[in-house]
């Protein structure tokens, strides 16, 4: 589970979580249950480090690409998405090879867009 919420007057909260059945994993370096862990090392504030990661690419001249994992986990957040509103269980194949779903705008223009109806686990159709 990864959430955010940077709601004006809501507590704010950025966190990430894996939930098994022998424990809980927080994206902040523990682990409750079984298990359990803690991370002891220093820590660093990842904004900073992936400007540190770009610039010393830079000036390496060896390019930092992360195209392939950002899409990757662009794909997954779609592939929950697809999973959630329809109720169905969908594999990585299947929506990359096999599945219809266009969620772009019918028409690219200014004005009111039509909003689609609520997903209902169950009844939305796999596209």
């Amino acid at each position: 589970m990864s959430m955010c919420r940077q709601t004006k007057g809501a507590a704010d909260r950025v966190e990430e979580r894996l939930v098994g059945t022998k424990g809980v994993a927080f994206g902040y370096g523990e682990i409750n249950g079984v298990s359990p862990w803690k991370f002891e090392g220093e820590e660093i504030n990842p904004y900073v480090q992936e400007h540190t990661d770009l610039i010393a690419s830079i000036r390496s001249g060896k390019p930092l690409n992360e195209g392939r994992r950002v899409a990757e986990s662009t794909m997954c957040a779609i592939i929950g998405r697809m999973s959630a509103y329809t109720g169905r269980a969908i594999n990585w194949d299947w929506a990359m090879n096999s599945s219809q779903l266009d969620l772009t705008p019918k028409n690219f223009e200014f004005g009111p867009n039509p909003v689609d109806p609520v997903a209902v686990p169950g009844f939305t159709p796999l596209v």
